[in-house]
């Protein structure tokens, strides 16, 4: 069975994944036609038209006909442009009127790195791509790795070859096959292109032999040396992928046998990379840390929690924790641009699931563990995620919303850690920490930031399709919060048998600590004399307690004096215990409005 039957785009991503550096882009005229830059097609029919201009002829429907009728031979780019220009030079200068853009076409954006350009760029930044060939002259491909930080080694003619950094000790190896527009030594007609200097077929032997190859925006007809150097390469020892507007042209069939080539059929280059993009940066977010190395992480945690001389080496480890989902959680791994579909939307969720996964334990160690002089430490590590993806930027909605689901989780974590430990105090401060709302000009409680309905990332509809299992839950955030935490649970709270009423604890104090967001003369108008009209529409936030068999469980412990008067020492219900029995009836009416 192929798990990748129809869809090389996966498999591709794949191999590039697992074998970082070891594909070479091998990339053509389409690569760059999306920027306003012409094919050599479409250079060859402006010619043609210019031609015919100083022949008298002011327009043609159909200069290739035109040309045909008039020279007895169909147009070849390689003839027009040796009939047009007799020298290296002069031919140099014609291409530069294609490639270099004027002053309209910058301000228009035209003749700049492209979609395809920066995606690939991208791949090259965090190690996947290394070698780069192209038959173009521009350099799109260049401007854009230095926009990315990179300074490519770049190769346009023998002579640099000669003096290049060797291909091993390059972060990024630009091979211009056919020179550069601004090089008057470019190679351009069919006499030029029939044959490569030795030292280009060597290297070219080299990568053939060595490396897998990704072809894009070639069509493999015209470029004769290259055809042979292709052809000549006996090695195949990674995999051959040609993406094509439709099939593999006939005329580069041969090509295609040779390498044994897989063809994937695109729409566009900028799609195809963006999609390539996407799919290894989908795999680099699903792979889950170690066991091994987890293991290491929180005994260290509790290891430094239990001796207090090892605060400053507490302190570094979980610094060091949040700087590593700081990068893998950041825009340029997750970007919020692309289509929806529910199959993205898991994997995001996953992906930021498993990328929190070590710090979220190490949270719930604290919380478990801590003695108050970890709550700053804690504090400052999920205000700092959630403020750091919050940043504003376009994109889709849905991908925006849930960037910030990281800090969620670590609420979470280190909520339930603090309940479990009975730190009532503490929890209550968590619950009533400020954060910036995404205008950046206002403070808002946690509980409205991050808690259920008040986080911007929760839409029961969206949570709903985070697979077919939650298609019909009454509260799928709920769920999937208690679901992963709950995989984590041997640090956030040990091997207890019902996780579940604890998580629905937490859920049910955060949910009081949300309904003292409203002040005490609107709750008193509402529940004292009782008038249901205004407890319907009283806001207040409900997880799984309020359909969970284990509510009346938890309804009764918030009768229980001495857990009553817990909570009201530390905080909660504005140390008014009426405010609790309001509070049980809101609940109570949410719950039968479930059933």
């Amino acid at each position: 069975m192929n798990v990748f039957e129809s869809d090389s785009t996966s498999q591709l991503a794949f191999a590039i994944h697992e074998n970082p550096g070891v594909y070479a882009l091998l990339l053509g005229s389409g690569l760059s036609r999306s920027a306003g830059i012409p094919t050599g097609w479409e250079i060859t029919l402006d010619l043609i038209r210019r031609v015919g201009a100083l022949k008298g002829v002011k327009d043609s429907e159909n200069w290739e006909s035109w040309y045909l009728r008039k020279f007895k031979a169909s147009p070849d780019y390689s003839d027009l442009v040796a009939s047009v220009a007799s020298t290296a030079a002069e031919r140099r200068s014609i291409l530069d009127s294609y490639i270099e853009p004027t002053e309209t076409e910058e301000q228009d954006g035209l003749k700049q790195p492209t979609s395809a350009h920066k995606a690939i760029a991208s791949l090259v930044k965090y190690g996947h791509v290394k070698v780069i060939l192209t038959t173009n002259f521009d350099r799109l491909i260049e401007n854009a790795l230095r926009i990315e930080g990179i300074e490519p080694t770049v190769v346009s003619s023998a002579d640099q070859l000669s003096g290049a950094e060797p291909l091993a000790h390059s972060d990024c190896f630009v091979f211009k096959l056919h020179g550069d527009y601004k090089d008057a030594r470019i190679l351009n007609t069919s006499a030029e292109l029939a044959k490569y200097p030795k030292s280009y077929s060597t290297l070219l032997n080299r990568i053939f032999d060595e490396y897998g190859l990704i072809a894009a925006g070639w069509s493999g007809q015209w470029d004769g040396a290259l055809r042979a150097a292709i052809l000549k390469a006996p090695g195949r020892r990674y995999s051959t992928y040609w993406a094509t507007r439709g099939s593999i042209k006939v005329e580069a069939a041969d090509l295609a046998s040779h390498r044994k080539a897989i063809n994937i059929e695109i729409s566009s280059a900028d799609e195809f990379f963006m999609d390539l993009q996407r799919r290894i940066e989908i795999l680099e977010h699903t792979r889950k840390p170690q066991p091994q190395s987890l293991a290491l992480l929180t005994n260290s945690v509790k290891r430094y929690l239990a001796r207090p001389e090892f605060r400053i080496e507490l302190s570094d480890l979980i610094e060091d924790q949040l700087q590593q989902i700081l990068e893998s959680t950041s825009v340029e791994h997750f970007s919020a641009h692309g289509t929806w579909s529910d199959e993205e939307f898991q994997n995001r969720v996953n992906a930021y699931e498993d990328l929190t996964e070590p710090l979220a334990r190490c949270l719930g160690l604290l919380g478990r563990f801590g003695d108050d002089t970890e709550y700053s430490l804690a504090m400052d590590v999920i205000r700092s995620v959630y403020e750091t993806n919050i940043e504003s930027q376009s994109g889709l909605t849905a991908w925006l919303n849930i960037r910030t689901y990281p800090s969620v989780l670590l609420f979470y974590a280190y909520g339930i850690g603090l309940l479990k430990s009975k730190r009532f105090a503490a929890l209550h401060r968590l619950f009533n920490e400020k954060l910036l709302d995404r205008t950046g000009e206002r403070e808002k409680r946690t509980v409205e930031m991050l808690f259920l309905w008040d986080w911007r990332g929760y839409d029961q509809d969206i949570w709903r399709r985070y697979s077919p299992e939650y298609a019909k839950r009454h509260t799928p955030l709920s769920d999937r919060l208690c679901e992963i935490t709950g995989e984590w649970k041997s640090d956030i709270v040990g091997q207890t048998s019902d996780y579940e009423f604890i998580f629905e604890e937490f859920e049910m104090l955060a949910s009081l600590t949300h309904f003292l967001g409203n002040s005490r003369a609107e709750i008193e108008a509402a529940f004292s004399p009782l008038d249901e009209e205004k407890v319907r529409y009283f806001r207040v936030p409900f997880g799984r307690i309020a359909w969970d068999r284990r509510r009346e469980a938890l309804e009764r412990r918030l009768a229980d004096p001495d857990y009553v008067a817990s909570l009201l020492k530390a905080g909660f219900a504005l140390s008014q215990e009426d405010t609790i029995e309001f509070f049980l009836i809101k609940l109570q009416y949410q719950s039968r409005r479930l059933w």
